[in-house]
């Protein structure tokens, strides 16, 4: 379960940069642009090309799928190939059904689900609107509101995962866990996409270029 917890906040630094530019839709507002509402077409297809047609997202299955393999995680599913490809259907699954309970439910009720940068300055604000942002978010007037889509997603598709798994791996503790976990590396990501400019100034800095 420790090693999971890591690989997750590992996953969590290159989720940060998911939605390259032209390929994929962004999964954060433009920075030098004012904010407007998504459009329906807008939602579906971040939803399609950001989570199901991302390869990025079937890589983070293949690597939690891979550690819980390897921990024989849960015990009653074999350490054999159908083993492994149970394990991989049921992260994969769980990381779609999140991603698309979230946009259904947003859309309803016309919330974004996209990160916000903050348009503030220093560092203790940025890092509290990082992590804030995963509790609140704009509705379709631009006034924040409690983020419902992506805290009932969470947990919706814990719930919908435990469904699945063997009946003596059931517990609704890890219901709650596996929610605070995402959580947590949801945090993650934000914190990189709101210090993204800094980042990248410094990695083009360390590789020489202006």
């Amino acid at each position: 379960m420790r090693l999971a917890i890591a690989v997750y906040f590992i996953l969590g630094f290159g989720a940060a940069h998911g939605g390259a530019q032209g390929l994929f839709p962004s999964r954060t507002v433009p920075r030098d642009q004012p904010w407007r509402p998504m459009t329906g077409r807008e939602r579906v297809d971040l939803l399609v090309r950001g989570s199901y047609l991302n390869p990025a997202s079937h890589l983070r299955a293949t690597f939690v799928a891979t550690v819980d393999h390897l921990q024989n995680d849960p015990p009653q599913w074999d350490n054999d190939l159908d083993g492994y490809r149970r394990r991989f259907a049921d992260r994969s699954a769980r990381f779609l059904i999140r991603d698309t309970l979230e946009a259904g439910w947003a859309g309803a009720i016309g919330h974004e689900v996209r990160y916000i940068p903050c348009n503030c300055e220093g560092t203790g604000r940025r890092v509290w609107h990082a992590f804030a942002g995963g509790f609140r978010t704009y509705d379709r007037h631009g006034e924040w509101r409690p983020h419902y889509a992506r805290i009932g997603s969470v947990f919706g598709a814990e719930y919908i995962r435990y469904t699945w798994r063997p009946h003596g791996d059931r517990d609704p503790s890890e219901v709650a866990t596996g929610a605070v976990v995402q959580l947590c590396v949801g945090a993650t990501s934000r914190l990189l996409r709101e210090f993204s400019p800094e980042l990248k100034r410094g990695w083009r800095k360390m590789r020489g270029k202006p």
